[in-house]
């Protein structure tokens, strides 16, 4: 299934890069390249790369998720959210996106450590698919295929992203499977495989509508434009 088709184009077309407020796999700059590529090769309406704090980092995001809402979440419009950094399974195996970084805090002779800041994928689900316009997510971090399962309701029943009418197309393009790592930033990653893929086709005129499509393909073929290699099992999913 296609986010949509070159006769079909969208109104507005927007970009949501999301990074933890700590960078400890230095992906930061890598990911201003990809806003950069999406503001100016292919002419999105607008672009914003959110930092999602260490402290209430759930209510911080589901915040910037009903701005965007308000202002692009209309039939017609097409939101590209990308993920970068962490993801991994809680103590109930439940899918979450984490910061990765467990802290020691306190006076040196007794330091505590505090766990990771995390999301839970479930509830972060919820909120996009509240949305009435289409919404591809691009999910690049470990165990990132064990976001695919599907939500109980076609709808969102409860809190600020409540909705009555069934929700537009979401789908959500894998940086690797169910259980895998990926290598972070650099050469061969999938973010590198990305952003080379991105460039060359906007040298062809490709429209914002066919990233999707165009993506999903490339990556299926494991190699790049540039000839690396993917090293990741590229997949599309679906949630509605």
């Amino acid at each position: 299934m296609s986010i949509s088709t070159p006769g079909q184009p969208y109104r507005k077309i927007c970009g949501l890069l999301l990074v933890w407020e700590i960078d400890d796999l230095n992906v930061t700059h890598e990911v201003a390249e990809v806003e950069d590529v999406f503001l100016h090769d292919y002419q999105f309406h607008d672009t914003e790369t959110f930092i999602i704090p260490t402290e209430n980092s759930h209510q911080e995001l589901e915040n910037k998720l009903r701005d965007f809402k308000s202002r692009y979440g209309k039939p017609g419009n097409l939101l590209i959210m990308y993920y970068g950094r962490h993801g991994q399974y809680d103590s109930n195996m439940a899918f979450t996106l984490s910061d990765g970084i467990e802290l020691l805090r306190g006076p040196a002779w007794m330091q505590i450590p505090v766990q990771p800041s995390t999301i839970n994928w479930n509830a972060f689900q919820a909120g996009l698919e509240a949305f009435s316009n289409d919404v591809l997510i691009i999910l690049d971090c470990c165990n990132a295929a064990g976001s695919a399962a599907k939500s109980q309701s076609r709808t969102a029943t409860t809190g600020p992203f409540q909705q009555d009418k069934p929700v537009a197309k979401k789908e959500i393009i894998f940086a690797c499977g169910y259980r895998v790592n990926t290598t972070g930033g650099g050469y061969g990653s999938f973010i590198h495989f990305l952003m080379q893929e991105l460039k060359h086709r906007a040298t062809r005129g490709l429209a914002p509508w066919c990233l999707e499509r165009i993506l999903s393909c490339k990556m299926s073929d494991g190699c790049g434009s540039d000839g690396a290699v993917a090293y990741y099992s590229c997949v599309c999913g679906v949630f509605e």
